[in-house]
């Protein structure tokens, strides 16, 4: 299990939020329990306020993101991903945010994709 300690999820948000000119948002990042979370399949969520320009993303505990194979699903890409729905936010593309809408469900696979080419070409 992987653990990320305050200090490096300060780095992470400083260098993505460059990377995505998002540098000027207020934006919080907290690990937290799947209780907190608004779906149960999901492992983290971003809840924006853009006339405010602020973004509160909570993004679930590592314990509870074990994969089948024993790993954890990676910090960084759930991070990457949540801040890319600041960079398109759904509402303002006019995609109701409903599980059950395809749209919706193409969106995020759209923003998934994206937040792992992002994040594994920058590792490369």
């Amino acid at each position: 299990m992987t653990s990320i300690s305050a200090k490096g999820i300060e780095k992470l948000v400083a260098l993505w939020t460059k990377r995505l000119r998002v540098q000027d948002w207020d934006i919080s990042v907290k690990i937290v329990p799947q209780s907190l979370l608004a779906e149960n399949n999901t492992l983290g969520q971003c809840e924006l306020s853009n006339t405010k320009r602020e973004a509160f993303i909570s993004i679930l505990n590592p314990e509870f993101r074990l994969k089948d194979d024993g790993s954890t699903e990676d910090f960084e890409t759930i991070l990457v991903h949540e801040l890319l729905h600041i960079v398109f936010p759904a509402r303002q593309l006019g995609i109701k945010i409903d599980d059950k809408n395809p749209a919706f469900a193409e969106y995020e696979r759209g923003i998934d994709a994206t937040a792992r080419a992002l994040v594994g070409g920058y590792r490369k």
